[in-house]
């Protein structure tokens, strides 16, 4: 069993140095921006080290993950590895038209994974769609449409054109509360941040849908609930329903059962001096029979 493991390893040692190469020397081809020596330092190769097949399939990998190249080509010729490769353009400037807000143009710039000057990869331009949309939609513009343009500059290097029809924002018309509840309507909207679109709130932002405001007046249910003593409170979901361009907000409690205090105890430490503690004493018995407030 001893001579068969050691002939095992014996083979495996054989086999990796079949495989296994010196680069002595590195040749890029197709280069025009990225110079060699970057590459080198992309690709973490060491000159005059063994390379396997495992090693090569690395090196590529670490030159993928710089984004700069769309194609890359290894192969090994008398100990010198040759790289063909083949550079993305550059975006040149990235260009948000139709968005007359600076604040909003900002925003938008802000979220897209390709910025000026980056290596231009069409996955991402497509996820940047997204995230203009997304980006839009927290805005309270729910029926932007954006289109990209790219604009080639002949030197390699590209524009990228958003053009952005932002239209109208979404307005919250009615807000709704279904379920258990308990409490009425008006009451329930007092506590949430968003608002119903009135004539008189012109200024105020918090009649557009906004999901983020949504999280938060889920948040803010949950705990005006629990504070009037309804422990096992669920905020089970939210919608918004568009109907005749306006949206209807709705919320979906379960109150639950209401809680009180039937008895309480209080207990000190052998350490700590009653006397210390008589005004909480007089507020833990005043407080039996009465309803629980949790935060």
């Amino acid at each position: 069993m001893k001579f068969i493991i050691l002939i095992i390893l014996i083979f495996n040692t054989l086999l990796s140095s079949v495989y296994a190469e010196i680069i002595r020397d590195v040749k890029i081809n197709n280069n025009l921006r990225v110079s060699k020596e970057s590459i080198i330092s992309f690709g973490n190769i060491k000159i005059g080290s063994d390379y396997s097949e495992n090693q090569l399939n690395q090196i590529l990998i670490d030159l993928y993950d710089t984004n700069f190249f769309s194609d890359i080509k290894l192969k090994i010729e008398n100990n010198i590895l040759i790289i063909d490769i083949k550079e993305r353009k550059i975006v040149q400037k990235i260009i948000i038209d139709g968005v007359k807000s600076k604040e909003n143009t900002d925003k938008i710039l802000k979220v897209l994974s390709l910025k000026d000057k980056s290596p231009f990869d069409e996955y991402l331009a497509e996820q940047d769609l997204i995230k203009i949309k997304n980006s839009l939609g927290t805005a309270g513009y729910y029926f932007a449409n954006v289109e990209v343009k790219i604009k080639d500059n002949n030197n390699e290097t590209i524009d990228l054109i958003y053009k952005i029809d932002i239209g109208e924002k979404a307005l919250i018309q009615n807000i709704k509360f279904t379920g258990d509840k308990f409490f009425k309507d008006r009451k329930l909207r007092s506590v949430i941040v968003s608002e119903e679109a009135k004539f008189w709130k012109f200024i105020s932002n918090k009649k557009y849908l906004d999901v983020k405001r949504i999280e938060l007046d889920k948040r803010l249910l949950k705990n005006f609930y629990l504070n009037k003593g309804f422990y096992n409170v669920e905020i089970e979901s939210s919608s918004a329903v568009f109907k005749e361009n306006f949206f209807e907000l709705m919320y979906n409690v379960n109150s639950g059962n209401k809680y009180f205090i039937k008895n309480t105890k209080f207990k000190l430490p052998s350490d700590y001096k009653p006397k210390d503690f008589k005004e909480v004493k007089k507020v833990i018995k005043k407080n039996g029979g009465k309803e629980i407030f949790f935060k």
